[in-house]
């Protein structure tokens, strides 16, 4: 990856991200969750990238470009996607409830999820919080990046780093009063946006760095850190479940990387320890020497990655036509029918993706980019 260029390997990472995602909510995956991470760390690296390539611009029009750049990308196919989802209730006679339609049109959605109100009964909506969860950070990040010194930016970031997970225990001790049972309190975490960004920070961190990591090998060594992280995270919490809880069997690995991520502070390690990990992944992909280099290199995954933030949009309501297709659900269907639904709803989403890209998202970008050139002329 050379001067901020498009990676085709990042973008076959966005593509297993999404799958994991997709086999999670198909319930085939119980950490898929971490792919929407992988996100959170690539957007950070990618969206550093994109800034340092216009960083010789003035404040205000670099800020102004980012927000425009950012919106063309997000915006089309998620409203498109909330637009229809009004159209098909209309038709049928039914009406969105109007708290999570106006939180999901003003990006405050994951707030709204944690307390209640964020999802539609009749159109599946209960992912589109992390999309909110983006829009705030950037919303913080551009003036960040247009407005502080180099370092005083690096600064920030780094603050990110120690202050979000310090946060998070913060939180951990705060939250049962509001929210009340361990599952509300570990979804609130998980769920608020300012108690992650050490994932976008990281990525960003990454990428201000690229080119010093990538001349002296760094990738390995960031790879080699993250998966001790991770590794150490799963070894004391499986240690806690054993010898603190009394757990046995199969429980002594429960509410680690799946279920309850809350408790004897696990919430506040876990997300940094998977925020390291996928920035060693990142890391080497992006360097191409990555050991599954072969993986990533397939034109296949770096093309369903680089339509899978629409295929994220359309994933929850594909597995939610094909499940009352056959009759099933993600809890009690039979593994064997919930991998054909994932395949199938995989199908379904990359190609709504494709279709929306073309189409709508595509067209769109073009035409934003041809504006910003012409503004800057």
């Amino acid at each position: 990856m050379q001067g901020g260029t498009r990676s085709g390997e990042v973008d076959s990472l966005r593509c297993f991200a999404m799958l994991a995602v997709v086999a999670q909510h198909c319930g085939i995956l119980p950490f898929g969750w971490t792919g929407v991470w992988l996100f959170y760390v690539i957007s950070g690296f990618v969206v550093t990238l994109s800034l340092m390539r216009h960083g010789n611009d003035d404040k205000r029009q670099l800020l102004a470009s980012f927000y425009a750049r950012r919106s063309a990308r997000i915006i089309p196919v998620y409203a498109f996607y909330l637009l229809l989802g009004v159209t098909v209730l209309w038709a049928l006679g039914k009406t969105a409830e109007p708290g999570a339609l106006i939180s999901l049109l003003l990006f405050y959605n994951n707030f709204a999820m944690i307390f209640g109100f964020g999802e539609m009964q009749s159109w599946p909506v209960g992912h589109l919080w992390t999309i909110s969860v983006e829009m705030q950070f950037y919303a913080l990040y551009g003036f960040l990046f247009a407005y502080l010194s180099g370092k005083r930016l690096l600064q920030a970031l780094m603050a990110m780093l120690i202050l979000s997970p310090v946060a998070r225990g913060v939180a951990g001790m705060l939250a049962p009063e509001i929210l009340g049972s361990d599952l509300a309190v570990a979804y609130g975490i998980y769920a608020t946006s300012f108690l992650h960004f050490d994932s976008f920070a990281i990525g960003a961190l990454l990428a201000l760095n690229w080119s010093f990591v990538r001349d002296r090998g760094g990738e390995r060594l960031l790879f080699s850190i993250g998966t001790a992280a991770l590794g150490l995270y799963v070894l004391v919490y499986a240690g806690v479940n054993h010898f603190l809880l009394g757990r046995t069997g199969v429980d002594i690995v429960r509410d680690i990387l799946s279920g309850i991520m809350y408790g004897n502070g696990r919430e506040i390690w876990l997300y940094s320890a998977v925020a390291l990990f996928a920035c060693g992944v990142l890391a080497w992909t992006a360097a191409g020497t990555a050991p599954w280099r072969t993986l990533t290199g397939v034109r296949l995954f770096q093309r369903i990655g680089e339509v899978s933030y629409g295929a994220y949009i359309f994933h929850a309501l594909a597995i939610t036509l094909v499940f009352n297709l056959v009759g099933g659900d993600s809890e009690s269907s039979p593994v064997g029918l919930r991998i054909a639904v994932f395949v199938a709803a995989s199908l379904i989403a990359t190609g709504a993706a494709m279709l929306s890209f073309r189409y709508i998202e595509k067209p769109l970008i073009g035409k934003m980019n041809r504006a910003l050139t012409s503004a800057h002329a």
